[in-house]
């Protein structure tokens, strides 16, 4: 799921290529891939152009909008698209558009996350804040919120999402003050609970495991929360100069883990992150694993292995031992699926698609486009 706050950014990006910057090879690989069904497909780096290949790389279709579109997984075979006011949904297949519902206001954009079926929409302008509920079935109004900056994640019958005091700056930007996380009750929007939580941003790293929330709260503070009612069942305090954490949390089998970056004397960041392992709901540590560090952003689990994001790179390591296999540069990915995953770069004056098998590293170019200067 794509955050509102990183969809604003993406906006502003679209918008800097539409005055000129395709033309520059950083902006010229695919922005977003998506796996659907059968076929890949491939969102240009100006938001423009939505491209259908099929997993061997043959183009499908291609269409074309006018202004910058909006592309989210809905199911595993269809994909779901905002193109200005209009919601639709995309046959991979085909190409073929079937409309789901318009939005209200110019600004207003959908957002869906697939695993808990959570369609909703928010407002692009951050001196405007309204979260709407939408049906999934025809994208029709079921309740709104004042309250909601951002959706993180359905848990156990609730939504939970984070809220705050949205201030104006001196410099014309808006932060996020005095947070809170809570929970809504998906049908009537009514608040089930909240608790205040630290840190900054307009997103907050949370998981969902045997019906609690393991929430990281801010840079020193790891909570677990019982789903239900907000009620603190664990929490792990650290000294946040001395290790600071990677602002992500994943799950592997019954167990959460969290990553932290040891900063030597003079501040800087050692060359490998720790992966700690924890136990539900009481954090207890019941593994650790070394991992390369260098500006390393998230990681994930992928059957065995570790997939880790750095800031110019993939890497991916054994769970077991944290051995590298393989390391891929700059590039934007899709999620793993089917044992492979996929990226899209620019080499050599072309923009190319390659399938990575996860487990080898193994890559195939599969598709590639010559970028016009």
């Amino acid at each position: 799921m794509t955050p509102p706050a990183v969809t604003r950014i993406r906006r502003l990006l679209a918008l800097l290529i539409l005055l000129g910057a395709s033309r520059h090879p950083a902006f010229s690989e695919f922005r977003q891939i998506l796996v659907c069904d059968e076929h890949l497909l491939l969102l240009s780096a100006d938001e423009l152009r939505l491209t259908c290949i099929d997993l061997k790389g043959e183009k499908i279709w291609e269409n074309t909008y006018q202004s910058p579109i909006t592309v989210y997984p809905w199911d595993r075979r269809v994909a779901l698209m905002q193109f200005e006011k209009e919601v639709s949904l995309v046959d991979p297949a085909t190409g073929d558009e079937k409309r789901l519902c318009h939005v209200q206001g110019d600004h207003e954009i959908i957002h869906y996350e697939r695993q808990s079926q959570t369609l909703y929409s928010t407002d692009l302008r951050l001196s405007h804040r309204h979260f709407r509920m939408l049906s999934n079935r025809n994208g029709e109004r079921l309740w709104e919120s004042p309250d909601i900056d951002s959706f993180l994640l359905a848990a156990d019958g609730l939504l939970v999402a984070l809220g705050g005091d949205r201030e104006l700056q001196s410099d014309g930007h808006y932060e996020l003050l005095k947070r809170s996380l809570a929970a809504y009750d998906p049908k009537s929007g009514q608040r089930a609970w909240s608790v205040p939580v630290g840190g900054e941003g307009w997103t907050l790293p949370v998981v969902h495991l045997s019906a609690h929330l393991v929430v990281l709260d801010g840079d020193s503070r790891l909570l677990c929360l019982r789903a239900k009612d907000g009620e603190v069942a664990g929490k792990i305090e650290s000294d946040a100069a001395a290790a600071a954490r990677v602002p992500a949390l994943a799950v592997q089998g019954d167990q959460v883990a969290y990553a932290t970056v040891q900063a030597d004397a003079t501040g800087e960041a050692a060359s490998s992150a720790t992966l700690h392992f924890c136990s539900v709901p009481d954090l207890r540590e019941a593994s650790v694993l070394k991992l390369p560090a260098g500006g390393l952003t998230g990681f994930s689990f992928h059957q065995k292995l570790v997939l880790a994001r750095h800031r110019d790179r993939m890497t991916c390591a054994d769970r077991d031992g944290g051995r590298k296999l393989w390391e891929k540069g700059p590039a934007a990915w899709s999620e793993p699926a089917g044992g492979k995953i996929y990226f899209s770069d620019f080499q050599d004056g072309k923009t190319r698609v390659v399938c990575v098998e996860v487990a080898s590293g193994k890559e195939q170019v599969i598709y590639t486009e010559t970028v016009e200067e």
